[in-house]
């Protein structure tokens, strides 16, 4: 796997410097592109990196939060970077650096099962994440060992998938639950779930789920799934979930600021403390 290219990502906006200099621009710099060859999915994959206020002064080491549908530039990426860098200006989390990863094909890639009843799409995906892309930012940037996901829509599918399938990849996980899942995924994930559950004696894990569309059979799955999970709910494993107001579009908004809060409850460090304590 090789980087391709590396982009800078700007918005541009126009910036009054003063009555001598009307009309003069700046760009509005917001992250860089990355374009990563993947080997294992056989194709291009492009991520948008957004770092920190003041990252290039420090010698932090920082968390890293992975967006899925990150090529959603002017919404769900735009949001959660306002979302970061306000909770941390408010001392309410640490700063963050923001991988946005972009979709392909996200419903080959994010749904546990494809029609054929296989797992290979979804499994090539985690497998990308894993020896791919995380190795990359790793060795570009200056990352703790703390890895949170953020999943909306098909994201939601995934981030289920990941936890009971690959529970050590990601310390925390915050989901939007769409409004649409599959019988046959459906089925899966509460039969996956429970003998998961079960199995578990200890997790030191968090899962965050926000919930929308009330009228819908994916809603009341999501509801069961959350209380099948607080009846066997492990040791460490903390789980927080929020009922939303219905949505009126298909482009709901995060699950990260409240989640966010929650995962941090308590936080409480200098802004210059290094953030590179978190477990």
């Amino acid at each position: 796997m090789k980087s391709k290219s590396s982009l800078i990502l700007a918005l541009f906006l126009f910036l009054a410097l003063g009555s001598k200099s009307q009309g003069a621009s700046e760009d509005v710099v917001i992250g860089k592109y990355h374009i990563l060859n993947s080997e294992t999915l056989g194709e291009d994959r492009k991520v948008a990196v957004h770092l920190p206020r003041g990252y290039e002064e420090t010698k932090l080491d920082y968390p890293i939060v992975y967006l899925l549908y990150g090529d959603c530039l002017d919404t769900y990426f735009v949001e959660l970077i306002s979302i970061l860098e306000g909770l941390n200006y408010r001392n309410l989390a640490p700063q963050m650096i923001l991988v946005g990863v972009h979709n392909t094909d996200r419903y080959r890639d994010l749904l546990p099962l494809e029609k054929n009843g296989k797992y290979e799409g979804v499994e090539n995906f985690h497998t990308f994440l894993t020896t791919e892309l995380m190795p990359f930012i790793n060795k570009q940037y200056r990352t703790a060992d703390y890895n949170i996901l953020i999943g909306p829509q098909a994201g939601s599918c995934f981030g289920m998938y990941a936890l009971m399938n690959h529970p050590a990849t990601f310390n925390a996980i915050l989901i939007e639950s769409g409004s649409f899942t599959p019988p046959m995924i459906r089925d899966y994930m509460t039969k996956k779930a429970t003998t998961f559950f079960s199995d578990q004696n200890t997790l030191d894990h968090f899962l965050y789920v926000k919930l929308e569309n009330q009228f819908t059979p994916s809603y009341e799955y999501t509801k069961s799934l959350i209380r099948l999970i607080e009846s066997k709910q492990p040791k460490a494993f903390r789980l927080g979930f929020h009922l939303h107001d219905i949505a009126q579009n298909n482009l709901r908004s995060l699950p990260g600021e409240k989640g966010l809060c929650a995962l941090f409850e308590g936080y409480s460090l200098a802004a210059d403390y290094p953030v590179n304590c978190l477990k």
